[in-house]
């Protein structure tokens, strides 16, 4: 659902002060069903296309 809300991390408008926290809490979810390449893409592209949205220690902490 996320992918199809944001055009697979192009699009983060209307959400772009929380999705930095949204993808950090939901990350262990997804490691845990084996989501693991969906969810790196969409983080791809979501920090390449909106980086100026992330905050700086959220995206450290997606790095880590």
């Amino acid at each position: 659902m996320l992918n199809a809300l944001t055009e697979n991390g192009r699009d983060i408008r209307h959400m772009e002060d929380e999705m930095g926290a949204f993808v950090l809490e939901w990350m262990p979810e997804i490691v845990t069903a084996n989501l693991t390449v969906e969810y790196l893409d969409l983080l791809n592209n979501l920090i390449k296309f909106n980086a100026a949205y992330i905050e700086e220690t959220e995206i450290t902490k997606l790095i880590q």
